[in-house]
């Protein structure tokens, strides 16, 4: 009777943890999806601040370059070979994209568009600014039938 009564007892005392447990299931499942709404709304916050911290480190980077961009579009315009037309110039982040197009027959053309590379690399004024300077993209466009051509160019840093 005696061992009867313990093993009631004890069966007793791992239902009321085994309930005791549940119902702390309950009540954290509770606040988690309470603190749900803040904290998704503090992780979007802080994408947006992630993306807002990226535009300030584009114009920094924009205002601490080496180079003025008027002096750069003056130089670009003076050494820019007459059958090769800028479309784009993208200026981000320590690169600076040329986008363009290239005249002339296909053989020749592409050789245009890698002394165009060579021009940037040797210049007096330009070379010094740029790490790297590369032609990410030389393809045929069929509706015009000229080259497109795309020139990668990596600032230097700023000492």
């Amino acid at each position: 009777m005696l061992l009867a009564a313990f093993v009631l007892m004890n069966f007793a005392q791992q239902e009321f943890a085994l309930y005791n447990m549940g119902s702390q299931v309950t009540d954290w499942q509770a606040q988690i999806e309470s603190d749900s709404g803040p904290s998704s709304m503090a992780v979007q916050n802080f994408r947006k601040f992630q993306a807002e911290e990226k535009k300030i480190e584009e114009v920094k980077s924009f205002l601490t370059t080496k180079i003025k961009p008027s002096v750069f579009l003056l130089r670009l315009g003076e050494i820019l070979p007459e059958n090769i037309m800028i479309d784009t110039i993208d200026w981000r982040e320590g690169e600076i994209g040329l986008r363009g197009t290239v005249s002339g027959s296909p053989d020749r053309a592409s050789g245009y568009a890698s002394s165009m590379v060579a021009l940037l690399t040797n210049d007096e004024i330009l070379g010094p600014i740029f790490s790297e300077v590369s032609l990410a993209s030389l393809a045929r466009n069929p509706a015009t039938g000229l080259l497109a051509m795309d020139i990668r160019m990596t600032l230097s840093p700023v000492e």
